[in-house]
């Protein structure tokens, strides 16, 4: 496979100009999506925030994950939102009575906090698993730390990876009588049983030939090459820079004027519209996006060139 930077050649119509910056960028501009995601206390802030990845998500082609994915997302934040009032009482704003129990507003804000922070955060790694693919992770973590690279990235293919083979073997259980879809709970159990027990054997036997395979090849070996070096350039420098200065600036603007921060415990505080829509918004934007904006660079690049 020949290469164009650091981009797959045969895979570009499916990958934005940032999948060829160097692996340590890319993790550096996850790194600060996932600090941003975690300081943020504001839920106007989070939601703006979620709609700027829900965007980022489009552009990186990912639109069938977000169909499969969002239901799913949905319902977590509803349960948040659901559970956290009824087990939180603090507050001083009442919104009604649910029996004996009083659900505060305080709580009802502080769920609805928690699930659009959760759901930034579950998103960024989705991206995360997009960009930064198994080789990108070898070369920054397998010198470091090999089993614990290994691991992330046998966690983060884990999922998909069962629901395949799960598949796969109820097409082919199916044949068999061996049906979930069908009959008495009893024998739906039983049959479940049967697949989830022919997907662990499974499972296990491909992980212990993928052990012995990776050890008889010299995985843990510090001095061993890699498939593709990636080579730091003048475009991760740059990019690196401006990463840092839009971060930079943003945080500042949380600090200094409690930008996207909101305080709701003991009391809640009024909500000042004025705190969000401001010159550090444009920083924040920036930097969620930047993987757009080089896009739009090298669109506009292109086409002025001639």
């Amino acid at each position: 496979m020949s290469y164009f930077g650091n981009i797959p050649s045969d895979m570009n119509k499916k990958y934005l100009r940032f999948h060829g910056y160097h692996p340590f960028t890319n993790l550096c501009y996850f790194i600060g999506l996932i600090a941003l995601a975690s300081i943020i206390s504001h839920p106007l802030y989070l939601a703006f925030y979620f709609f700027l990845l829900l965007v980022l998500f489009l552009i990186f082609q990912q639109d069938r994950k977000l169909k499969a994915w969002v239901p799913y997302f949905f319902l977590m934040f509803l349960f948040i939102l659901i559970m956290n009032p009824l087990m939180n009482k603090r507050g001083t704003h009442i919104l009604f009575y649910l029996g004996d129990q009083s659900i505060m507003l305080e709580g009802v804000i502080y769920g609805i906090r928690m699930g659009l922070s959760l759901m930034c955060i579950l998103f960024i790694f989705f991206l995360l698993n997009v960009v930064l693919n198994d080789l990108k992770l070898f070369y920054l973590f397998g010198r470091i730390a090999p089993k614990s690279a290994l691991l992330s990235i046998l966690t983060m293919r884990f999922v998909p990876l069962l629901r395949r083979r799960l598949a796969e073997i109820m097409m082919v259980q199916s044949r068999r009588g061996v049906r979930t879809d069908k009959g008495k709970i009893k024998n739906k159990l039983k049959h479940g049983i049967i697949l989830l027990q022919v997907l662990l054997t499974w499972s296990l036997e491909d992980a212990i030939q993928t052990a012995d395979s990776m050890k008889a090849r010299g995985y843990e070996n510090k001095e061993k090459t890699y498939f593709h070096r990636f080579q730091m350039t003048k475009q991760d420098y740059l990019a690196l820079l401006v990463l840092l200065t839009l971060f930079i600036l943003t945080m500042i603007g949380m600090i200094t004027n409690s930008v996207a921060q909101l305080q709701i415990y003991p009391s809640l505080e009024p909500f000042d519209i004025n705190r969000i829509t401001n010159f550090y918004m444009v920083p924040f934007i920036l930097y969620i996006w930047f993987p757009i904006v080089i896009e739009i660079k090298e669109w506009i690049k292109w086409k002025y060139s001639g």
